[in-house]
C-alpha cells in the first residue's frame, strides 16, 4: 500500500496535478504569440496557481496605456486539461492593481483616475471569481467625492460623502505591488 501511495504522489507530482507540462507549456505560448502587442507593448506573463486548485493559470501583467490614475493591469486565463487550451477570465482581465490574498482567496483590485472611479473585490469559486463588494468613487473638484459602496453578499449599499479618496489598507490604494515585475 506505502509503494502505491509513493507512485501515485510521484506521478501526480510531475503531471502538475492533471496537468501535462509539454501541452500546457504548448498552450501558454500560442496565448502569448498571439496576445496584441501593439495595443500592449511590454506585459510579463507566468504560469501560476492564482486560485488554489493545484491547476495553474497564465498570468499576464502590463501597464495600460492612457488613463491618469494607477494603471497596472493583468489578464488571466485558465486551462482546460481536457481541450488542452488556455480560457480567459473575463472577471480578472483588465482588473487594475490587483492584489491577490492566496489563503483567502480573496483579489482586491481599484483604478480611480481624475474623476473617479472603482474598487472592487472579489471571491474565487473554483474558475471563476464572485463579486463580494464595490466602491464607486466620483470626484467633483478638491474636497468634494461621493461614494457608493455596495455590498453583493449582505445585498446592501450605502451612500457618503468624502474629502479624500480613501479605501481600506487590503485594497493596498497607491502601494501597488506586481507579482511578476519584482521578482
Amino acid at each position: 500500500m506505502r509503494k502505491l501511495v509513493i507512485i501515485l504522489f510521484l506521478v501526480s507530482a510531475q503531471l502538475g496535478f492533471g496537468q501535462n507540462h509539454v501541452e500546457l507549456k504548448k498552450a501558454a505560448k500560442e496565448i502569448i504569440d498571439s496576445h496584441p502587442k501593439e495595443a500592449i507593448p511590454t506585459f510579463y506573463d507566468t504560469l501560476i496557481d492564482l486560485n488554489g486548485d493545484n491547476i495553474v493559470e497564465l498570468l499576464f501583467e502590463y501597464y495600460a496605456p492612457s488613463g491618469t490614475g494607477l494603471k497596472n493591469r493583468i489578464q488571466v486565463y485558465h486551462y482546460d486539461s481536457a481541450q488542452n487550451k488556455f480560457f480567459i477570465n473575463n472577471e480578472l482581465s483588465a482588473l487594475g492593481n490587483p492584489t491577490f490574498y492566496f489563503s483567502e482567496k480573496k483579489i482586491y483590485g481599484y483604478y480611480i483616475a481624475n474623476g473617479g472611479g472603482r474598487a472592487t473585490q472579489y471571491k474565487w469559486n473554483n474558475n471563476s471569481v464572485k463579486k463580494v463588494e464595490e466602491y464607486y468613487i466620483n470626484i467633483h473638484g478638491k474636497d468634494s467625492i461621493d461614494v457608493t459602496y455596495s455590498n453583493f453578499i449582505m445585498n446592501t449599499k450605502r451612500k457618503y460623502k468624502s474629502w479624500r479618496v480613501e479605501l481600506p489598507e487590503k485594497y493596498k490604494y497607491m502601494d501597488y505591488e506586481s507579482i511578476i515585475r519584482n521578482k
